[in-house]
């Protein structure tokens, strides 16, 4: 049976372009053996956000197609410094199973057993000779492999690869909310309910939802926040002001903030980044159903600017 071409995409962090260069030329080497050369190597280069990169090489493994009938396979390699950050936003992406490995062993098992299709590695962990190892171990490994004598394994880790996916879309149903950590991991927490807030407007839904740390004082602000938020499609923040900066980073879908102050709008799809300076006046709307990271590094509110009229958004038709 003809093998499938494997198309393999590069890409690095600064820190990782060093060892990228190796992975690039070694798999290049290895493509001129019998057995590499199906290989199809695509260097995406390197970009100064590892995120960036790992988002964009991820977005390309992940494509969704029917692949049965398909000659081709798609596979990743990252490289930062120590492949941890890589693989976070990688697996973000569906269909994407990222490993980070930092030896022969981790590497081996990540695809018999889990059947990853991107490869982390950090250049602060790693040696070069160990990278090459790590690598055509990797290459030559396929999925199950090691348990062709324990038919029960191999049963459990196939059936995985058809459930695993499934348990987004059952749970679809959980309400969109947000997890901040702050201060003191073990004062208690308590809910601050917002009434009579826009339903359609979600972060006031995660205002009723959100812990507030109540240790010190009654303020109804969260120190350093850090939140992955999740907005369906059709979503719309009216018009608001935060006392402190914030910064947005987009993960999956599409969402337009419109600057009320500044008269500027951004457009925002995966990979795209926005910070939105204290007071200033925005207005968001989810063309589609959008996840990004939020961060503020001095504290959480909002004050709506009920005297600023709402600009009516017209929803994407495509």
């Amino acid at each position: 049976m003809k093998k499938k071409n494997i198309k393999i995409y590069l890409g690095s962090d600064p820190y990782g372009k060093e060892l990228k260069d190796v992975v690039k030329n070694h798999l290049t080497s290895l493509s001129t053996n019998d057995q590499f050369s199906n290989l199809e190597i695509v260097d995406l280069g390197t970009q100064d956000k590892y995120y960036d990169i790992a988002f964009e090489l991820a977005s390309l493994v992940g494509e969704r197609k029917k692949l049965e009938n398909s000659e081709e396979e798609k596979k990743g390699i990252l490289v930062c410094g120590t492949g941890m950050g890589m693989s976070i936003i990688a697996n973000k992406v569906p269909g994407v199973y990222a490993s980070p490995c930092q030896d022969v062993k981790t590497a081996f098992d990540s695809r018999g057993i889990n059947n990853s299709n991107v490869l982390t590695l950090g250049s602060m962990v790693t040696n070069n000779d160990n990278a090459k190892e790590i690598i055509e171990t990797w290459l030559k490994t396929s999925f199950t492999n090691g348990w062709e004598d324990k038919q029960d394994v191999k049963d459990f880790l196939e059936n995985s690869m058809k459930e695993i996916p499934k348990l987004i879309n059952n749970h679809s149903h959980i309400p969109y909310s947000t997890q901040a950590l702050s201060g003191d991991a073990n004062n208690e927490a308590s809910f601050v309910s917002i009434p009579g807030l826009d339903e359609r407007c979600k972060w006031c839904l995660l205002r009723q939802e959100r812990h507030v740390n109540t240790s010190d004082s009654n303020d109804d602000s969260i120190e350093r926040l850090r939140a992955v938020v999740r907005f369906p499609k059709g979503s719309m923040e009216p018009p608001h002001h935060h006392t402190h900066g914030h910064d947005v980073f987009v993960i999956r879908g599409h969402k337009t903030v419109k600057n009320l102050t500044t008269g500027v709008d951004y457009e925002l799809r995966p990979g795209g980044y926005l910070y939105t300076p204290a007071t200033q006046i925005h207005q968001v709307f989810y063309h589609e159903d959008t996840e990004y990271w939020f961060g503020s590094d001095e504290g959480f509110d909002m004050m709506w600017d009920s005297d600023v009229k709402n600009i009516v958004f017209e929803e994407d038709q495509k």
